[in-house]
């Protein structure tokens, strides 16, 4: 499985308090370190406990490498979530996605806790449809 947007430690509140998500064999996020694991790495047995770096719009594996794609709290935040999405299902053949529910505060300005008073997310989810906001 990869992760993708799988955070670091200091990209949101819920990292800070609980560390980055490291649910995968690839776990991926734009604000990671280092090269993510080549295929032949994976076929090996090759993990990334802490987040290889990467985009969500250009990910570094063939079609179909992986048999899941977890793509949690990151949608709300791309210029293109249909680009991401495109992505996500080119490389793994079942795609997962969480977006905060529209009612939720946190949904409509996301939070970064080296830029507090800047809103995070430029899309809301709900009943199906995306609103772009800001």
């Amino acid at each position: 499985m990869i992760n993708v947007g799988s955070g670091t430690t200091g990209s949101s509140v819920a990292n800070v308090l609980l560390g980055a998500s490291r649910t995968a064999d690839v776990n991926l996020d734009l604000a990671g370190r280092g090269q993510c694991p080549t295929v032949a790495q994976l076929s090996e047995g090759a993990r990334t406990p802490h987040p290889c770096q990467g985009s969500a719009y250009h990910l570094p594996y063939p079609s179909g490498t992986f048999g899941a794609a977890l793509c949690t709290h990151l949608l709300e935040h791309v210029e293109d979530p249909d680009a991401a999405l495109a992505e996500l299902h080119r490389v793994a053949d079942r795609v997962y996605v969480v977006t905060p529910r529209w009612w939720w505060a946190h949904a409509w300005w996301g939070f970064d806790p080296s830029k507090p008073l800047t809103p995070q997310h430029k899309w809301l989810f709900a009943g199906g449809r995306r609103y772009r906001l800001w």
